[in-house]
């Protein structure tokens, strides 16, 4: 089971995080989160305007990731 959850920390570069969380049978444990960038230049020119790029990043914790398999599993 995972949960989306507002991120209780917002990078300077991000215009918004979202933190995805994983319950491991003990706790909610964040795995991954996804930030909407704000720091990388860039447009994208259409017919009668030009629009800003934006960047979408997903860092996962693949530590957290195998210790929530491994939870979960009953090998840990």
């Amino acid at each position: 089971e995972t949960r989306l959850v507002p991120s209780d920390r917002l990078p300077d570069y991000s215009l918004k995080t979202m933190d995805v969380e994983a319950d491991t049978h003990e706790k909610w444990m964040e795995m991954a989160s996804i930030s909407l960038r704000k720091d990388f230049p860039g447009f994208v020119k259409f017919k009668n305007s030009e629009k800003k790029l934006l960047v979408a990043e997903v860092a996962i914790g693949i530590d957290r990731c195998v210790y929530g398999f491994l939870k979960r599993t009953k090998k840990l």
